[in-house]
């Protein structure tokens, strides 16, 4: 199994004064021994905060040994994404449902839009 951790998830596991970091916390440390994904987008869009950039940058590397890049692969697979899913959803989030359905990886997020888009998407394809 993999998990993939988008910027909300990643923020709340990061900061422990997040409404939702102790929930990060124990999900994350209940998914132990699966591999972690953080696609770059993902680093991106977490690095527009107010954060330590380069230390963050080793801590989230140390977890999922490298960022997935954004290659042409992705690209194609949004369009495969059912219009009614692309409408309401910011690129960044529809990269990461094409990241996790690519890599089999279950979304870890604490954002509900992308949650339920996520959650569709895998019972379309179950």
């Amino acid at each position: 199994m993999n998990i993939l951790l988008d910027t909300s998830f990643l923020s709340a596991l990061h900061n422990e004064d997040d409404v939702y970091h102790g929930e990060a916390t124990k999900q994350f440390l209940e998914a132990r021994g699966t591999q972690t994904i953080i696609p770059a987008i993902v680093m991106a869009e977490y690095l527009m905060g107010n954060v330590d950039g380069k230390h963050m940058m080793t801590v989230c590397k140390d977890l999922c040994g490298a960022f997935l890049p954004l290659t042409e692969r992705e690209l194609q697979e949004i369009t495969r994404l059912p219009e009614k899913m692309q409408k309401g959803l910011k690129a960044n989030d529809c990269l990461i449902l094409v990241y996790s359905s690519l890599h089999r990886a279950d979304l870890y997020t604490f954002d509900q839009k992308l949650k339920k888009t996520y959650n569709e998407l895998q019972a379309n394809f179950s």
